[in-house]
């Protein structure tokens, strides 16, 4: 059987443990795979050589330039004979589109990572341009039916061409001599102090500020608490506003912004809870990845993570309210028994519907379609 050619395209040069699982697994007798970014040379490229990936990348510095992106894509396409075009994130999919249909390629993929961002920023444009593009590509994938919904309900995309694909990861990677013990003394956190953790780029929508709030009220009653935030974005503007709260609240001692980390899997399994306090998202990958390693659970109840915990697993919350999580989170506090049977239900979960073999195996089906 002839191998086909497939490329997969993301905006950015960032590690992607997504893209990763994609070189690790993907059936190397049936494709050649080639992956790309519209941005400088970065992990990304630099994890893919290890693999033995061919990659490359179509940087641009200045808006004249997207031009060159759509003509140096187009190229590609057709010196590599591409059969199918793989499109991740938003202009990816967008100039994508037009270089495989010019180039003639086979079959174009697009796989919609975000839900409903664009309609919360008011970004009219954006919201019809990615109505735009599952009108025009071959096959469109959305990562959870809350997508899915966001698409027919405001994009009036046709259902019918709507795949619900869920995503998956690999288990996270962790160092079995790693333990509560290695954390505590990692971070400086106290013996009898609770381990929290977030992982989150430091983002407005993240809604970060939540969780300070219940650092100060756990401190304010005498509970002592450490809160990990693990995540790009220090110094930023939101960086900033997190730390005058934690000034403002006197709590700069309990909260460590650690930035990104290459040891997420060792930080989540020893830690107490994790929290995900998020006001949307199409996809909560560090949900899942708490899920799988069997950490306590608490999110915002935002449909895209009911779809993956459901409320038998975590502990559900209004985002809003400080008040509603403190009382979720003494919920958990008293019920430690209860808790065991969410966790126990959160890892099956895991294992029979989110495992990255699945979902590219979905992938292909789509692909040979």
């Amino acid at each position: 059987m002839q191998k086909k050619n497939i490329i997969h395209v993301t905006s950015s040069n960032a590690l992607s443990l997504y893209l990763i699982s994609i070189a690790k697994l993907y059936d190397k007798d049936k494709y050649n795979l080639i992956i790309g970014c519209f941005d400088e040379l970065g992990p990304l490229n630099e994890e893919l050589n290890k693999l033995h990936i061919p990659n490359f990348n179509i940087p641009i510095t200045k808006n004249y330039q997207y031009l060159f992106r759509f003509l140096k894509l187009y190229r590609l396409l057709k010196k590599n004979n591409t059969d199918i075009l793989h499109l991740h994130t938003f202009y990816p999919s967008l100039f994508g589109i037009f270089a495989a249909k010019l180039a003639g390629t086979k079959k174009i993929v697009v796989t919609r990572h975000h839900a409903d961002y664009h309609i919360i920023k008011n970004k009219k444009f954006h919201s019809y341009l990615d109505g735009w593009t599952a009108r025009h590509c071959d096959v469109m994938i959305a990562v959870s039916e809350w997508t899915k919904k966001v698409m027919i309900d405001h994009e009036h995309v046709d259902e019918k061409k709507i795949n619900v694909i869920l995503n998956g990861i690999d288990p996270l990677v962790t160092d079995s001599t790693k333990n509560k013990e290695w954390l505590r003394k990692e971070f400086a956190v106290a013996p009898d102090s609770l381990i929290l953790t977030c992982v989150s780029r430091l983002f407005p929508e993240k809604n970060l500020e939540v969780v300070l709030h219940l650092i100060s009220k756990l401190k304010k009653e005498n509970k002592k608490a450490a809160l990990l935030i693990c995540g790009d974005g220090l110094n930023t503007a939101y960086h900033t506003k997190l730390l005058n709260i934690c000034k403002t609240e006197m709590i700069q001692d309990h909260v460590l912004f650690l930035g990104f980390r290459n040891d997420i899997g060792d930080i989540l399994k020893n830690s107490d809870a994790f929290l995900h306090p998020s006001l949307g998202e199409s996809f909560g990958f560090a949900v899942l990845e708490a899920m799988s390693l069997g950490v306590p659970i608490f999110a915002s109840d935002i449909p895209s993570v009911y779809e993956i915990a459901g409320k038998d697993i975590a502990y559900f919350f209004d985002p809003i309210s400080i008040t509603d999580l403190y009382n979720k989170f003494t919920q958990w506090a008293n019920d430690l028994e209860g808790s065991k049977e969410r966790i126990a239900k959160g890892v099956k979960r895991y294992h029979e519907n989110f495992t990255f073999i699945k979902m590219i195996a979905k992938y292909e089906e789509v692909y040979g379609s």
